[in-house]
């Protein structure tokens, strides 16, 4: 008997501090920097659908998403390294974006 009281008691002051918090007042960031999702190996910009649609629906704009297709699929930075800061350049360029 004597458990089942505290056992009670613990769940009643864990219930009355939930319910006693006061409802946050933060608001999700509206402006987010453009995100460039990058594939690996032998990848494509299209593996990257399900997250998009997944930032989107946390308040992301498809505008600020992009997805870099490298002509090197073996994974050759060498070729790839130039072509993602190219990417990485045209997509601050086009966002006005600073990072």
């Amino acid at each position: 008997m004597k458990r089942l009281l505290i056992a009670s008691s613990i769940c009643l002051s864990l219930i009355l501090s939930i319910l006693a918090a006061p409802p946050s007042s933060a608001k999700a960031e509206t402006a987010h920097n453009p995100v460039v999702l990058v594939h690996g190996i032998s990848g494509a910009s299209y593996n990257f659908f399900a997250i998009k649609n997944y930032l989107i629906s946390q308040g992301w704009q498809s505008n600020k998403l992009y997805a870099i297709d490298f002509y090197d699929k073996t994974g050759n930075n060498l070729n790839n390294g130039p072509q993602l800061a190219a990417y990485i350049d045209r997509v601050l360029k086009e966002t006005g974006a600073k990072k």
